[in-house]
Parts: structure tokens; sequence; C-alpha cells
């Protein structure tokens, strides 16, 4: 790869993980409840901070994401068009995507 095409490859990657974290965030906010984030605890180190970050993003995920971990994908139609967590944002970098050879599923409108 040439320097052009790691710039390239950079944006997209960093792209699609501020994208993801979008989702996880908007997921986050409407589902979770306090007994999930109860789980946190007092971290004190960094380590135990990020240990901390993954048990509470993975009980979240296993006590109310089950219809998103299926796969099934009707918690989409819910999905904001609109804010800082919008569904323009995948239609944005779906170009990206689809330049470095990726399938990107067209969105239903």
């Amino acid at each position: 790869m040439d320097k052009k095409q790691n710039v390239s490859m950079m944006v997209l990657i960093v792209s699609a993980l501020a994208l993801i974290y979008g989702i996880y965030m908007y997921i986050q906010k409407e589902r979770y409840k306090q007994e999930d984030y109860a789980l946190y605890g007092n971290p004190k180190e960094i380590d135990e901070r990020i240990k901390s970050d993954m048990i509470v993003a993975s009980a979240g995920l296993m006590n109310r994401c089950q219809d998103i971990l299926s796969g099934d994908t009707q918690w989409l139609q819910n999905y904001p068009s609109q804010g800082m967590h919008a569904r323009n944002i995948a239609q944005f970098l779906a170009p990206y995507f689809q330049q470095q050879g990726y399938y990107v599923k067209q969105a239903e409108e």
C-alpha cells in the first residue's frame, strides 16, 4: 500500500469505530438500566476502569439487547435518522466502505 491508501484505510477504520461507538452510545442511552451501571464499581487504576467498562457493556448487551445480538434488524426501525447517533452517518460512510471493496447493504427508507 502506498501512503494515500494507508491514509484512506486509517480514515475508514477511525470512521467505522466512531460509527460503532455512536451506535453503542445510542443503545446504552436507550436500553441500559441503573443495575447495569451499578456493576461499574469504584475502579482506581486505568486497567480496572477498562475492565469495569467491559463488564457494564457486556452485562447491558446480554440483559437488554438480545434482539440485536440475535441478528434481528427490527431495532433499526427506531434508530434515529437525525442527531448525534443518526443513520445518516452510516449512509455517509457507505461509499467509503464500498470503495474499499466491502459490500454495503442499502438501508430501507
